[in-house]
């Protein structure tokens, strides 16, 4: 296999898994969201069970471990699309030098505002439901004896855990997509003209 098609079939490889990961993380959002709605429900409807809100900062940390993961993964494929595969798609016998969406300049105008929203997004929707499980629950944590006391100190932890993880995946986006901007947003070639000459031009002249 050539150099130029293992490229090819290396990046497609990529691109594909890189699809697969953004489709899991959302999907890991959605159940965890239904969870997360199903348990204060729960907690807070006619039962009254406030106590099972403590287990809400456990999930929590799973959930942002989990999507931070896929968070970070589907960064490094896209630099490796564009970083790595890229050069050699463009130098091999069959250049391909079209527009990487990872490299272009419409991704640049809006990548920085994308990682901040996502970001911002993943503290919403997973710090936030433990903070207010603390919040609601936060007597345990100075009047109850074990286990209930324990727990909620070991979910605070978790919070802070989970928000540790979140900064360091933001840094790690920062950082990569950093290096991808420092590449020139990739253009069409300029196309090149032959010019033919006449058989009688070609002869050397005498001298």
């Amino acid at each position: 296999m050539k150099t130029d098609d293992t490229a090819r079939t290396y990046y497609n490889s990529a691109r594909t898994e890189l699809i697969e990961r953004i489709k899991l993380r959302d999907q890991i959002f959605v159940f965890y969201l239904a969870g997360i709605v199903a348990i204060f429900g729960l907690a807070l409807g006619a039962s009254n069970r406030e106590d099972i809100l403590l287990f809400v900062p456990f999930i929590g940390l799973g959930a942002s471990i989990i999507i931070s993961q896929h968070f970070a993964v589907i960064g490094a494929l896209a630099a490796y699309c564009v970083l790595e595969v890229g050069p050699f798609l463009r130098s091999g016998r069959s250049a391909e030098d079209a527009p990487q969406w990872d490299a272009s300049g419409a991704l640049k105008a809006y990548h920085d505002a994308a990682i901040a929203m996502r970001t911002w997004g993943h503290v919403l929707l997973i710090l936030l439901p433990s903070v207010c499980a603390l919040g609601v629950t936060w007597h345990r944590g100075i009047y109850s004896p074990f286990p209930l006391g324990t727990l909620w100190w070991i979910g605070f932890g978790c919070v802070l855990i989970s928000g540790f993880v979140m900064w360091r995946t933001h840094r790690f986006r920062s950082t990569l997509y950093e290096r991808i901007s420092s590449q020139e947003p990739n253009k069409a070639p300029e196309p090149t003209t032959t010019s033919v000459t006449s058989p009688a031009a070609q002869e050397p002249r005498q001298p």
